[in-house]
């Protein structure tokens, strides 16, 4: 996952949360929901981002909110799916891919395989970090 976003309990919160003693699981499953609610909202701006790739549509269908701990959820591609996600969010220093993917990919491009083949072997690939937009809106 990429972007991870954490429910950040100030002091008046925590008096409120201990003065209504019965109501903490109440009030934990609504903050679970208003934090699953901004990954939603995440996920639709990633995907109305004009500079998100979209070539065979499989990053933006895959990106997930995820609960990952008491007040936190994270936000980003599944990695079963496009175990890619991450190189395009951060970018990398050099990088090997599969060259019949890079094949496919520059066909469909109409453009020829072997210098963007080199390219992402000697320079890797340029950070494009789709997810931060969405998450700065």
């Amino acid at each position: 996952m990429v972007v991870e976003m954490k429910f950040k309990a100030t002091p008046s919160f925590l008096k409120l949360e201990k003065e209504y003693a019965g109501m903490p699981s109440r009030l934990e499953s609504a903050i679970i929901e208003a934090l699953g609610s901004a990954g939603e909202e995440v996920k639709r701006f990633a995907l109305k981002d004009s500079k998100m790739p979209k070539w065979r549509g499989k990053l933006g269908a895959s990106i997930l909110t995820i609960k990952v701990g008491k007040r936190r959820v994270k936000v980003g591609p599944n990695k079963a799916i496009v175990p890619y996600g991450r190189a395009i969010e951060y970018g990398t220093k050099t990088s090997t891919p599969p060259w019949s993917q890079i094949k496919k990919w520059a066909e469909s491009k109409g453009i020829p395989a072997w210098p963007v083949y080199r390219k992402l072997r000697l320079k890797g690939i340029k950070a494009n970090p789709f997810l931060q937009r969405a998450f700065k809106g």
